[in-house]
């Protein structure tokens, strides 16, 4: 008699070798932003897919970081798989593909292209939280705001709590609506910091605690000044980093500092 049990627990088995040998990788390359006239801080995740669902860190891989034909910057994942730099970056405003590349020393490669946007720090930057954005017959005032900012040379990013994988979903989704292209970035990230190194050059140290975006791009561009939404939570994290919220609809206004309340239409002639 065939003993099922048995075949069952060969072929578990089986299946997970397979996955612990012939893992393959995962590369994650979320949208990046930077200012003209300096290298922009970049940074991406490099996993592999163990068996199932299941994603480890790659850890201590070499990740090369290159823009549109530039000089190349090499970094390796830290403990968590993360690998960030300052990668050189074309000297006019825009929007730019950067190749993020491994070849490891068993010969495995992984490619991946990148959105990286060039920001002017001397302009204005406002902040969209794109989960707030309306599509559709109902999202034709916020199309027609968002587009008016963005016509008086002002700088849209979008932040979405939505995963990195699941990016694209959202830009087909701006596109698709109409609203103007613009970075597109979590509201938490891994949080980096700068260190001297050799030669006067700074070193991008990727730290394990996740943290707001805001602060650093604040610092990155002193001009961002309001971030749209339309929830209380997204308002407290724009005012916890100094900007003004302008919160469309009833949602209740954070406890301290500056927020306006508007409307879709409103905003159509510009910010307050």
């Amino acid at each position: 008699m065939i003993d099922l049990s048995k075949i069952v627990t060969t072929v578990i088995l089986l299946l997970i070798c397979a996955g612990c040998g012939g893992g393959y990788y995962i590369l994650t390359t979320p949208d990046q932003v930077g200012p003209l006239g300096e290298d922009a801080p970049v940074v991406v995740r490099l996993q592999i897919r163990d068996f199932w669902m299941v994603r480890s860190p790659a850890k201590d891989r070499p990740m090369r970081f290159r823009v549109r034909g530039g000089p190349e910057r090499i970094a390796h994942t830290d403990e968590n798989g993360y690998a960030g730099d300052f990668v050189p970056i074309p000297d006019r405003p825009g929007r730019y593909l950067m190749t993020v590349s491994l070849t490891d020393t068993e010969g495995e490669q992984v490619n991946g292209l990148a959105n990286l946007y060039v920001f002017d720090p001397s302009l204005p930057v406002v902040v969209v939280d794109a989960d707030a954005l309306p599509v559709g017959s109902v999202g034709v005032a916020a199309v027609a705001a968002v587009n008016k900012i963005r016509a008086d040379n002002i700088n849209i990013a979008y932040l979405t709590s939505r995963q990195p994988d699941d990016h694209y979903l959202v830009h087909d989704m701006l596109r698709a609506g109409g609203y103007p292209p613009g970075p597109l970035l979590m509201w938490q990230r891994q949080r980096y910091r700068t260190e001297p190194w050799r030669f006067k050059l700074k070193k991008l140290i990727v730290e394990k605690r996740m943290v707001s975006q805001l602060a650093e791009m604040r610092e990155i561009f002193p001009l961002m000044k309001y971030g749209i939404c339309d929830s209380t939570l997204a308002a407290e994290a724009f005012v916890d980093a100094d900007l003004q919220a302008v919160i469309i609809g009833n949602a209740r206004a954070p406890s301290i500092g500056q927020f306006r309340r508007t409307t879709w239409a409103e905003l159509t002639r510009g910010l307050p």
